[in-house]
């Protein structure tokens, strides 16, 4: 996980993994992990499927704005791994 303009990693980022398509029954199967301060995470034990990844960094304590990548879309088979480097356009204050 990177910062989109600097290259800086970004630690804090909740990195999540949801069933897709996402139904009642399903949402369990979903994981998550927060990126370390390297910006590397990983998400263990993830079932195979079709999975929606997305990357979050919560609100600032500045009061700058969430932000959220767009999904990318992944099929995971039995013993299978991705690596997936998110980059954020981090806000800054004014």
């Amino acid at each position: 996980m990177t910062d989109g303009d600097k290259g800086e990693p970004i630690a804090g980022v909740t990195v999540k993994a949801q069933v897709d398509p996402a139904t009642d029954y399903n949402y369990m199967r979903s994981r998550s992990a927060t990126t370390d301060q390297n910006g590397h995470y990983v998400i263990k034990e993830v079932p195979p499927h079709k999975y929606n990844v997305t990357a979050k960094m919560p609100k600032s304590a500045a009061g700058l704005p969430a932000v959220k990548s767009e999904a990318v879309v992944v099929t995971l088979s039995d013993r299978d791994h991705r690596v997936i480097d998110f980059k954020l356009k981090v806000p800054q204050s004014e």
